[in-house]
């Protein structure tokens, strides 16, 4: 099942690449993870929603395997 994280991350990395387009894939990946840091509670629940239908999602496919 995929993080709140990863739909974050999904989300904004192309933005994060178009305003800093000679930063590296690390150095993206800890400016998008430094941005995720600052998300206020109301921002994260997007994301963490997105994350619980995944989860439910995840477990209904692992179970019927």
């Amino acid at each position: 099942a995929k993080s709140a994280y990863i739909f974050y991350s999904n989300a904004v990395r192309s933005t994060v690449k178009d305003e800093n387009p000679n930063m590296g894939f690390g150095e993206l990946a800890k400016e998008i993870g430094r941005r995720y840091k600052l998300l206020s509670a109301e921002e994260m629940e997007k994301y963490e929603a997105e994350a619980a239908v995944d989860k439910k999602r995840y477990k209904k496919h692992v179970f019927l395997l």
